[in-house]
């Protein structure tokens, strides 16, 4: 039996998805190329096009985002937003 939390075991963070950005059409872009798993803050300008800015919905992190500023997919989600984490093991 362990007692306590162990050091020698690596930091598990629980990513779970609330939303998504799908672009409105081709015209979109990302603001910038994000990081995997970085955070963003609501109200955060994460794409522009012909429509207007897109928005974070809500504080999160990025998860599946391109490598580049634009989808290989336009009419797929582009990327998506999870929770804060939380560690499972400290």
């Amino acid at each position: 039996m362990i007692d306590g939390p162990r050091s020698d075991l690596p930091a598990i963070k629980n990513y779970e998805i609330i939303d998504s950005l799908i672009f409105p059409n081709q015209s979109y872009s990302l603001e910038r190329i994000f990081q995997p798993f970085e955070k963003i803050h609501k109200g955060q300008k994460l794409a522009n096009g012909d429509q207007g800015p897109l928005y974070a919905p809500c504080d999160g992190c990025v998860i599946f985002a391109p490598k580049g500023l634009n989808p290989s997919k336009w009419d797929e989600e582009v990327l998506f937003i999870s929770k804060i984490p939380e560690s499972l093991f400290t």
